[in-house]
């Protein structure tokens, strides 16, 4: 099963560490910038509050989410515990899960055997991902689904590559395939990937394997049957989750893979780079099918396999094709586009390759990062709000969750107590002579609310406006308006 590998290619040199220190330092630095300058969006302040409720509030109302398992939470509100709420505490959570997974990178990196130069690369591709540092600074699940998943490919790796059926590793893995599938439910795929390699390439460790999968249903049993008790029992079910998802689409599955390569909102690049990093990746899998490379059957089936899953499970029973779910494919990936560029046959080939891939991940981050965060600029609406607001107390009334989590945490990371965030269903529901009103432009089907409280006799005031980045988010490119009311 060990591919051999000339000890000169493996052989780190003074030069190369200090590359890999310099590169490393970049990965933390780029995913430092600007970690707390847009405060929390709605998912991040859903978090937020459920972690900051009592231990049962806090089950009651993970469960009624039903769309993530609870490890994350539970590690939330113990973080919580220690260092408070404080914004800059909130994010260095996920920014240190993100930081803390180059420990398992390294390690999968050295199990796979690669070369001091595709380990360079494969963490410089990781470092500069827009996608993977835009989510190392979200206060959500997914720095630690990728933390566990790399945990898991390397357990896996090594667990393979062993002669025998080693039981303490085979334990370690099933321990971190446990902690992966309480943190998202994506991490069953990755347990069904290794599982699918095993049947194809080491079918005498397949009945070991279907011994850990079987310790970890057990284990997983009772969440699933609170799960299955809210959504089949009490009828909450995920309908309103899945209705804003699509059946995926080429097209899908192209962007992902673009958005892993690093896009440019530019017209016409997305083939570009799905070319370049492409061939490299089909002539090593080519050349795969006559060597039998066992890392690219290891790290494919972990990336691809996943993905192909997923898009059989959205077609036939429902679609759960989300980009952001499928996070833990990005470094698999990563490392195959490193190692099928720096194996390409001839070298006259293979660096103007090399230049032209670490060139466009490199310059993509950049571009990505300048673009600014896609989510609202809530620190912004709400610091512009207090400028303006001179009395006391005053209510704000929206109309949507959306609106009332992030303002309450941007709100409450300023210390402001002059503000009190109400959600309404109903114009009829406005209540008090003064009070602001903040709505998102995308979700308002009627005439804009300020044309209907000047029918009524109210004076509106200066407005306060935040814009979100365009893309292709359901919550990108839309506007949050807040402006202040005084009615006879």
């Amino acid at each position: 099963m060990n591919e051999p590998v000339p000890v000169a290619s493996t052989k780190w040199t003074g030069a190369s560490r200090i590359l890999l220190a310099v590169i490393l330092l970049a990965y933390v630095a780029l995913r430092c910038w600007k970690l707390t300058s847009y405060g929390l969006w709605f998912d991040e302040a859903f978090s937020l509050q459920a972690a900051q409720m009592s231990w049962g509030g806090m089950m009651s109302s993970i469960v009624a989410d039903i769309v993530h398992p609870p490890l994350f939470y539970v590690v939330l509100k113990i973080w919580i515990a220690i260092g408070g709420a404080s914004l800059l505490w909130l994010k260095l959570f996920s920014l240190l899960i993100s930081i803390a997974t180059v420990v398992p990178l390294m390690l999968l990196c050295r199990e796979l055997r690669l070369s001091a130069a595709e380990t360079n690369v494969a963490v410089f591709l990781v470092a500069v991902n827009a996608f993977l540092i835009h989510y190392a600074q979200e206060l959500r699940m997914y720095s630690l689904l990728v933390f566990f998943s790399l945990w898991s490919f390397w357990l896996f790796v090594r667990w393979v590559r062993q002669t025998s059926t080693e039981w303490t590793m085979l334990i370690c893995l099933t321990v971190a395939n446990l902690l992966l599938v309480y943190t998202q439910y994506m991490g069953w795929l990755t347990i069904a990937a290794e599982g699918f390699y095993l049947l194809v390439w080491n079918r005498r460790k397949v009945v070991a394997f279907v011994l850990s999968g079987m310790a970890i249903v057990l284990c997983y049993l009772p969440w699933a049957y609170l799960i299955f008790h809210a959504s089949v029992v009490e009828g909450r079910g995920m309908g309103k989750f899945a209705a804003v998802l699509d059946q995926p689409r080429i097209r899908d599955v192209i962007w992902y893979l673009a958005t892993l390569n690093g896009p440019f909102y530019f017209r016409r690049t997305t083939m570009l780079g799905v070319l370049l990093f492409g061939i490299p990746l089909l002539w090593w899998a080519w050349r795969s099918l006559n060597e039998r490379s066992n890392v690219f059957w290891l790290l494919g089936s972990l990336c691809f396999v996943t993905l192909l899953i997923n898009l059989i499970a959205s077609y036939v029973l429902r679609p759960i094709w989300t980009e952001r779910y499928l996070i833990l494919t990005a470094i698999p990936y990563l490392i195959l586009i490193a190692v099928a560029v720096l194996r390409l046959p001839s070298r006259v080939l293979r660096l103007p390759v090399l230049a032209l891939i670490l060139g466009w991940a490199g310059f993509s981050g950049i571009h990505m990062m300048q673009r600014g965060n896609y989510r609202f600029n809530w620190m912004a609406l709400t610091r512009g709000m207090i400028t303006a607001e001179e009395s006391d107390k005053t209510k704000v009334f929206v109309f949507e969750h959306h609106l009332e989590y992030p303002l309450q945490a941007s709100l409450a990371f300023l210390n402001n107590k002059r503000f009190d965030v109400v959600r309404v269903q109903r114009f009829e529901e406005l209540q008090g002579n003064h009070f602001w009103m903040a709505y998102r432009d995308s979700t308002w089907r009627r005439e804009p609310p300020q044309l209907f409280l000047k029918g009524h006799g109210c004076s509106i005031g200066n407005e306060v406006a935040v814009t979100s980045r365009a893309g292709t988010n359901s919550f990108e490119g839309e506007t949050v308006t807040a402006f202040p009311v005084n009615c006879p």
